[in-house]
């Protein structure tokens, strides 16, 4: 089944070139997506015992997810998108695999990093 998150924000590669894209609870922009991956994290908890694509931390307020390896998809990083993906279970020598793919993402918008004010001293 096809899942959309709305806007989200592109945070990095790993070292597996795995794209990570993240929101927070904390900016209001965000907090839908953020709700998103919390509940579908909690559930997938619940369900599998193995290293999980989606994320949520409750100290820090925020969520990740992590979607596979993809050439076709090539996000900037601290820019926005719409993606259209699904989650996929995969069984291999007594273990579970739990992976996301993009299915299909628009781009949306470059976010401006706020980094502060230059000041003199």
């Amino acid at each position: 089944m096809v899942k959309t998150l709305k806007s989200i924000r592109f945070q990095k590669k790993d070292k597996y070139e795995n794209s990570i894209f993240i929101c927070s609870e904390l900016n209001p922009e965000e907090e839908e997506n953020c709700e998103t991956l919390k509940t579908m994290a909690l559930k997938l908890n619940e369900s599998y015992d193995t290293f999980l694509p989606i994320y949520y931390s409750e100290n820090y307020n925020y969520s990740s997810i992590r979607f596979s390896k993809n050439s076709k998809f090539v996000p900037q990083e601290n820019c926005t998108y719409d993606i259209e993906y699904v989650i996929k279970l995969k069984n291999k020598n007594d273990k579970q695999y739990v992976n996301c793919f993009i299915q299909k993402m628009k781009f949306i918008s470059k976010r401006e990093i706020d980094d502060g004010v230059e000041i003199d001293i």
